[in-house]
């Protein structure tokens, strides 16, 4: 076999993993879980932690937003991580009752603010830690299912993000994106028996997993991509809990989605290298499944780019050779791979006043692809994506 052939096995090979692996997991999450004990023989004292990055726009009204559980306020404390807001927005925080701890770095990160905030938060009587984004709300029940969750001993779990707003096309596309990762890499995954993704936020620990992933972590972007590996590295599988439900604020501009997709791509693609390096070959001799899919998965190409590599290839190989076994096995991947989409994506998208907002989708190939050209930049910077007010009509224009 000529190098040339070699290469082109293993192109193929990985192009059927590309198309196959979503569509399994896009069928899987078809079934429902049908674990429906919620009896608990307590009720967990939680530690809801908030990191605030100039996050002025949105995080008081999100501090609100977070008092209002079903859930007695005496077993749970929020910790808004204040690091460069304003001095309005710190004594307006502090009017409210919530906890604010201020920070400072040279360079800011999400996961210096947490494990500062852990170091100083951390106490015993704490059962369960949650992580939210700044513009993150919780639904008024979500303390209560993490709660159940924790009754059933899930050490790391990750709760269903949905989209807080869809007043755009750019934020339509993205929450559609989100209900996709949902359906696919959450509850698909989930039901297999493999751990669920985790999204940076909505997320619940137990305390001390938590810490011990944390405590060692340099990262300055995609700390959840790094969290899932070290979590299945070590046998600890993360749960999704599709009840606990929390809303997203979706980027709502195109520079907006093409920083955050820039932020995502590098921390995915440096993940995949180090692992690769240094550690998946102890996770096959140990037979770790779960954490080898965590890594195969970060070897995917981002998602709007695939039905494209996939396309180009199946029409050049079938100009070039003809319709033969390999042209039509091109085809089929790419089949299934749009396919995977459509079983994917709830039909609550294509109602007839939001199909414009599809239009949007060239704009957000071009941004990913834009996105591409600035990975070196997020290597070392942590690129921020700036959250506006909270929309006060949430209710009526988001997607559930």
């Amino acid at each position: 076999m000529t190098i040339l052939s070699t290469i082109g096995c293993f192109l193929l090979i990985y192009l059927a993993y590309c198309g196959v692996l979503p569509f399994i997991l896009a069928i899987a999450g078809k079934f429902q879980n049908h674990e429906q004990n919620r009896i608990v023989s307590k009720q967990r004292k939680i530690l809801v932690l908030i990191p605030a990055y100039k996050e002025d726009s949105v995080i008081v009204e999100t501090a609100l937003q977070s008092l209002n559980q079903e859930y007695p306020q005496n077993l749970y404390d929020v910790v808004i991580i204040a690091d460069s807001l304003a001095k309005t927005t710190i004594e307006s925080l502090l009017t409210l009752n919530i906890n604010v701890q201020r920070v400072s770095f040279e360079k800011s990160t999400k996961v210096k603010a947490l494990n500062l905030a852990l170091q100083k938060w951390m106490d015993p009587s704490y059962e369960g830690v949650v992580i939210l984004d700044a513009d993150n709300i919780m639904h008024h029940q979500f303390l209560a299912n993490i709660n159940v969750g924790l009754e059933k001993e899930m050490y790391a779990i990750q709760g269903q993000r949905k989209a807080k707003n869809a007043d755009t096309s750019m934020a339509f596309l993205d929450g559609a994106s989100e209900d996709i990762n949902n359906h696919i890499y959450c509850k698909g995954a989930y039901n297999l028996g493999l751990s669920s993704r985790l999204s940076g936020s909505g997320m619940a620990f137990s305390p001390l997993v938590l810490k011990n992933a944390l405590e060692k972590s340099v990262a300055v972007g995609g700390f959840d991509k790094e969290l899932e590996l070290e979590l299945t590295s070590k046998g600890i599988r993360i749960h999704y809990l599709e009840e606990a439900i929390i809303y997203d604020e979706k980027v709502r501009h195109k520079q907006a989605f093409s920083s955050q997709r820039t932020r995502w791509i590098q921390a995915q693609y440096q993940y995949l290298g180090w692992n690769l390096r240094h550690r998946v070959w102890d996770g096959i001799k140990a037979l770790n499944v779960d954490y080898i899919y965590k890594v195969s998965i970060l070897a995917l190409p981002p998602r709007l780019l695939l039905p494209i590599i996939l396309f180009c290839s199946s029409f050049s190989w079938s100009l070039l050779t003809g319709l033969n076994n390999i042209s039509w096995l091109l085809w089929i991947l790419l089949i299934l791979n749009i396919t995977s989409f459509i079983v994917a994506i709830p039909k609550l998208y294509f109602r007839k006043k939001d199909l414009v907002k599809w239009l949007g989708l060239f704009s957000a190939v071009i941004q990913t692809l834009r996105a591409l050209t600035n990975l070196s930049k997020a290597r070392t910077s942590f690129l921020h994506t700036t959250h506006s007010t909270i929309v006060s009509n949430m209710d009526k224009n988001k997607i559930s």
